[in-house]
């Protein structure tokens, strides 16, 4: 149980360290990967407070005569029917209990982390796409007006590709105070106060496998090893020692004593030395041994129910997060036929325009654009829905191998 202690102690005091960095006194790498910023979870976990306070008594000595003496008295318990052995183990499940929710906010914060991370990516994705569309309809508008001039378009033509222009204008304004914003929700994620890097690097994602175990053989695996599920079991554990260790008050208490003193006079019947044992039997609590046990107990069946309904909860994430997965691979393919649509599409619209002929190149330029945010869209969802799905079996999201192959 100490050494569950000491590790804990060391584990929040690592952390403690960590958090008393600001983050402003570091650079972050230009441009920032993914690894990097889940390497940075870590970095400040809620800091560890402790006071401890000791008053001593203080002894009026009668100095009226010169028999003064001096005692040391010590006493030892020798067999408390398992009251103590009882609140230690309530002590150590209750260390590993926090242990396993220290594991899981961890994992939560990673996973926020990695989100928020390809929120930027995506931001980044969607205001090329959108300057890319604001850049052509400008250019159809001004083309038409100089048209209107010459008489080859009407005012409503005009009228109508100044209207569209518009629209899109607002969207690639939208789409700007997007990035501004999703970084901001990165720095926060990553509890950063100074400058972002101006790019990020999209990790590699396409080696990512979409198959998902057996459903029934997750859940099991949920049940044996999710963090907060075991964080709950171990609750359960200590509080049902600490049931032990209240009861245990009904039972008597064994102790030896041992009692040196040295006398300014000796006097007979004045002994140096004295042992004994002392038999402690408690005859009457008024109650309060059976008010604290029923506390006690009505505590561990309301986490008793917490421990079976996390237990429920994880199961039904899991399924849903199993099932997100199965859409999420026909997207995949989706995103793919429409990618290399795209690209024969855009491929044919330059043709036509080298020739000369009536193209729509810059819609399908657009339209090309729209399909790698669609292909990053999707690869960015599977890739967190693994990664959730992997915290709730126990395996959670370890930095160096957020871009590799799962």
């Amino acid at each position: 149980m100490l050494f569950k202690l000491a590790s804990f102690i060391g584990l929040l005091m690592v952390s403690y360290a960590a958090s008393s960095a600001t983050p402003t006194e570091a650079v972050l790498p230009e441009p920032l990967t993914l690894e990097y910023a889940l390497s940075l979870a870590d970095a400040n976990q809620p800091d560890l407070e402790q006071a401890i306070a000791d008053q001593p008594s203080d002894l009026s000595i009668d100095r009226t005569h010169d028999d003064s003496s001096a005692s040391l008295f010590a006493r030892k318990r020798l067999y408390d029917f398992g009251r103590t052995s009882a609140a230690v183990d309530a002590a150590s499940a209750e260390v590993s209990s926090q242990q396993w929710r220290v594991t899981d906010a961890r994992d939560v914060r990673r996973i926020d982390i990695m989100a928020r991370f390809f929120d930027v990516l995506l931001s980044d994705l969607r205001y090329a796409r959108d300057y890319e569309a604001m850049s052509i309809a400008f250019v159809a508008y001004d083309h038409a007006v100089d048209r209107r001039k010459l008489g080859q378009l009407s005012d409503l033509d005009v009228a109508e590709l100044h209207s569209r222009y518009q629209d899109v204008r607002r969207r690639w304004y939208e789409s700007t105070a997007e990035q501004r914003n999703s970084r901001a929700r990165l720095a926060r994620a990553l509890n950063w106060t100074g400058r972002l890097p101006a790019e990020l690097t999209s990790p590699d994602l396409k080696t990512t496998a979409t198959s998902a175990p057996d459903l029934e053989a997750l859940q099991a695996q949920a049940v044996q090893s999710n963090p907060s599920i075991l964080a709950a079991r171990e609750r359960v554990a200590a509080l049902a020692q600490r049931v032990n260790s209240v009861r245990a008050g009904y039972w008597p208490t064994l102790d030896a004593e041992v009692e040196l003193s040295a006398y300014a006079r000796d006097m007979s019947g004045r002994d140096k030395v004295r042992a004994g044992v002392v038999l402690d039997i408690p005859l009457y609590s008024g109650g309060k041994i059976s008010a604290e046990v029923a506390q006690q107990r009505a505590e561990l069946r309301r986490v008793q129910a917490q421990l079976l309904a996390r237990q429920q909860d994880v199961k039904i994430a899991i399924q849903e997060l199993h099932g997100e997965l199965g859409v999420l691979r026909i997207q995949r393919e989706e995103a793919k036929a429409l990618h290399d649509f795209r690209d024969l599409y855009l491929d044919r619209s330059r043709l036509q325009y080298e020739q000369e002929m009536r193209t729509d190149l810059g819609d399908a330029m657009t339209r090309q654009s729209e399909a790698r945010l669609r292909d990053a869209e999707t690869e960015f969802a599977i890739a967190l829905t693994r990664a959730r799905l992997e915290a709730l079996v126990g395996k959670p999201l370890a930095a160096e191998k957020a871009g590799e192959k799962k």
